[in-house]
Order: C-alpha cells, then sequence, then structure tokens
C-alpha cells in the first residue's frame, strides 16, 4: 500500500477529456465527492476494451455483436 500512496497521481480532466486506463498496468479509484445535481457534476463512462473478441462472446448479446452487457 505504501507504494500506492507514494505514486498516486491526480489527472484533471476538462470538459470533453477522456482518459483510458489500462487495468492490467495501473490500480486507479476516484476521489469522494458530493454531487451537486445542477448539470455540472462529473460524469463517468465504462468503456470495456479486449483484444481478442473470441475471449468475450460469452458475455455478448448476441454472437456476432461487439456490445458486452
Amino acid at each position: 500500500i505504501e507504494a500506492i500512496d507514494n505514486n498516486m497521481r491526480d489527472i484533471i480532466l476538462q470538459p470533453g477529456d477522456c482518459c483510458f486506463i489500462d487495468n492490467y498496468r495501473a490500480v486507479h479509484g476516484r476521489k469522494p465527492f458530493t454531487a451537486n445535481y445542477d448539470g455540472y457534476d462529473r460524469w463517468l463512462k465504462r468503456l470495456n476494451i479486449t483484444r481478442d473478441l473470441r475471449k468475450s462472446q460469452k458475455m455478448r448479446a448476441k454472437p456476432l455483436s461487439r456490445v458486452i452487457l
């Protein structure tokens, strides 16, 4: 845990910015915040990327789909 604490970095994104994190290379998290629900709160979206679609076949909506549910 000390190694993680000593190497933590803040990434500050501006509106329209996008940040991709490779879960096999990095540990990541978010600091807590209180939402204002005013349209200016942070909005996070998850995206999963795979190098081999065959490994995700059981999780996809249809066998030929690229969308994982």
